[in-house]
């Protein structure tokens, strides 16, 4: 984004950084367990029965494939992926690219993320206007950023248990 007046809103981690704890001012609570965030500043968050896959963000519901494992639905928006079904390539009519090889999110919904020095997780997210990140693309934000970590830890369980 080389828009002079925009906008780095930093994103914090817990101090293990591996959890998301606020997206600028807007602080992510996590239940008692410390292992699933409950709320998005007041926006409530729902799962399923196992309480382990996010139904319901505010009022705007998730839904997932039969297996469960790929998000399919953010509200009324259809999440497309790339041909081999690993990666999100828009959401709805909001396109996302991704950096030349491929592997980090960089735009969508207006919003540019930043990464931190090792481009292991996103550190800002810029907007050209605060209210750009109010509603639904808050919403949109912290649901792409809990998939991208999901599948970040993941991806990093099966390489670990592949390599032993």
């Amino acid at each position: 984004m080389n828009n002079d007046d925009a906008l780095r809103i930093e994103l914090h981690y817990d101090h293990l950084g591996s959890r998301l704890s606020r997206i600028g001012e807007i602080e992510i609570h996590y239940d008692r367990l410390g292992s699933r965030a409950i709320a998005l500043g007041e926006i409530p968050l729902e799962y399923d029965h196992w309480g382990s896959r996010l139904r319901r963000v505010g009022d705007t519901d998730l839904e997932y494939d039969h297996m469960g494992s790929r998000l399919k639905w953010v509200g009324d928006r259809e999440v497309h992926y790339d041909r081999m079904g690993s990666r999100m390539i828009r959401i709805g009519d909001i396109p996302m690219s991704y950096d030349h090889l491929g592997f980090r999110l960089r735009r969508f919904a207006g919003m540019e993320l930043e990464y931190d020095w090792f481009g292991s997780r996103a550190k800002y997210v810029v907007v050209s206007d605060p209210d750009d990140l109010t509603g639904h693309n808050l919403i949109l934000l912290f649901v792409v950023l809990m998939q991208l970590a999901e599948k970040s830890s993941s991806g990093a369980a099966s390489s670990s248990s592949s390599g032993s």
